[in-house]
C-alpha cells in the first residue's frame, strides 16, 4: 500500500546517543501546523514530504514513536521542548524494523497501545518503570551498597534505609501487629508478618513450586537452583547468596564484633547472637517440646533435647 503524500515530520536522530541511530517519522495534520513550527524553530524536528511504500516485513505501524523520543530527550537532558511533542503526534507513525537492534530493545519496549514504558535489566530481565529505579536494582548484582552504617558498617542501597537499620541497634519497634501485638521496626514487617496469620505465600519457584511469603526469600531460595553465589568474599574467596551473609562473615577475618549487650557488656559478632544472650537476663524461653512441653532458650537446645525422644 501508499501513503498519500503529506506533511511530515521526523524526528532527529541526533537525540539519540551515539549507538542509537534511528530515523522516524510521523504525520500531523493542518490544524496542528502552529505546534509544529514552533518545533521547528527550536531545532528538534525537521520538515520533510515522504511518498514511501509501506511493506509488513519493512514497517511497524501504530507504535506510539513520540513516547520513546520523548524517554531519551528527557533522561539525556537533550532538547527537552520534545516533551511536549505529543501535542501534534496524532496520526499512525512508522518505525523502520531494522534499526530495532539488540541494544535499543534491551533498553526500551515498545509502546503499543499507550502502555507504560519499561526499562529492562541486562542481567535478569526484571522491568522498572524509571531509570532510577533501575540503576538501585542493579546494584543487587553487583553488589554496590554506597550508604554505610555509623555503628555496625553494614552497607545499603537506599540512605533512607539507615534510619530504620538503626532501629535494630536502638531496639525501637513502632510498627505493631493488630493480631497477635508483636512489634517490629518498619512498617513492611508488619506487612509481611502478616501472611503468618493468614497463611499467605504469593511467591513461587517455577523450578519446584515451593512457595514464599517474601520476594526475597524466593530468589535467595532460587540460588539453590542456579548454584549462584553472587557475593565473594575478597579475604578467603568464599562466596555467599546474600550480602548480609557476607558482612558477618567478614568479621571472623577482622575480629569486629559490633552487637554488645547493655546488660553486661558482652560482645557479639552477630545480632541472632546477642538475642539469644539476652534471654540468659530475661529468662525467656520461646521454643517448646511439642511431647513433653519442656521449653528452651535457643532452637538449638531443643532440637539437640528432641533426640532424647527418638
Amino acid at each position: 500500500m501508499f501513503l498519500q503524500e503529506k506533511n511530515c515530520i521526523a524526528i532527529k536522530s541526533e537525540l539519540f546517543e551515539d549507538n542509537y541511530n534511528i530515523d522516524g517519522m510521523c504525520c500531523y495534520s493542518d490544524k496542528e501546523s502552529d505546534r509544529k513550527n514552533e518545533l521547528l524553530n527550536v531545532g528538534i524536528i525537521k520538515e520533510v514530504n515522504i511518498k514511501k511504500e509501506v511493506e509488513d516485513n519493512t514497517f511497524i505501524s501504530e507504535i506510539e514513536f513520540v513516547d520513546r523520543m520523548v524517554h531519551f530527550a528527557h533522561e539525556d537532558n537533550r532538547k527537552t521542548e520534545l516533551l511536549q511533542a505529543d501535542d501534534i503526534i496524532k496520526e499512525t507513525i512508522f518505525l523502520k524494523k531494522e534499526v530495532l537492534d539488540n541494544t535499543f530493545e534491551s533498553k526500551i519496549e515498545l509502546n503499543v497501545n499507550n502502555k507504560p514504558q519499561l526499562l529492562k535489566c541486562e542481567i535478569c530481565g526484571q522491568r522498572c518503570k524509571k531509570k532510577s529505579d533501575l540503576m538501585r536494582h542493579e546494584m543487587v548484582h553487583t553488589g554496590e551498597r554506597p550508604f554505610e552504617c555509623p555503628i555496625c558498617g553494614k552497607r545499603f542501597i537506599r540512605k533512607s534505609h539507615i534510619s530504620s537499620h538503626e532501629r535494630v541497634h536502638t531496639g525501637e519497634k513502632p510498627y505493631k501487629c493488630q493480631v497477635c501485638q508483636k512489634r517490629f521496626p518498619k512498617k513492611n514487617n508488619v506487612n509481611v508478618h502478616m501472611r503468618v496469620h493468614t497463611g499467605e505465600k504469593p511467591f513461587k519457584c517455577e523450578t519446584c513450586e515451593q512457595r514464599f511469603t517474601e520476594k526475597s526469600g524466593l530468589r535467595r531460595h532460587e540460588m539453590l537452583h542456579t548454584g549462584e553465589r553472587p557475593f565473594e568474599c575478597s579475604v578467603c574467596g568464599k562466596r555467599f547468596v546474600k550480602n548480609s551473609n557476607l558482612t558477618s562473615h567478614v568479621r571472623v577475618h577482622t575480629g569486629e564484633k559490633p552487637y554488645e549487650c547493655q546488660v553486661c557488656q558482652k560482645k557479639f559478632a552477630e545480632k541472632y547472637c546477642l538475642d539469644g544472650h539476652m534471654r540468659i537476663h530475661t529468662g525467656e524461653k520461646p521454643y517448646e517440646c511439642k511431647i513433653c512441653l519442656r521449653r528452651f532458650s535457643h532452637r538449638s537446645s531443643l532440637k539437640k533435647h528432641m533426640l532424647t525422644h527418638t
